[in-house]
């Protein structure tokens, strides 16, 4: 991870490591079932995977957004 250095009144600050960020993925989302899923969603909606996490698959969670709201119950798949 990369580091930053703040500016403030003409002095440069100590490094500090950059935070972990949420990473945005396109997943397909249902709602009602696997089937629905599959054969009948063809629009894809931004969800996001956990700080540090590099994958849909290695995914515990999804997230709605990038402060970490849980997203909904339902079925998943990547585009």
């Amino acid at each position: 991870m990369a580091d930053y250095r703040q500016q403030s009144t003409g002095t440069l600050g100590t490094a500090a490591a950059c935070p972990s960020c949420y990473t945005a993925i396109q997943l397909y989302y249902s709602s009602i079932s696997a089937d629905d899923l599959c054969c009948n969603v063809n629009t894809t909606l931004t969800y996001y995977l956990a700080p540090g996490v590099a994958s849909f698959s290695a995914a515990n969670v999804i997230y709605s957004n990038d402060t970490g709201s849980v997203a909904a119950d339902g079925f998943y798949r990547e585009n």
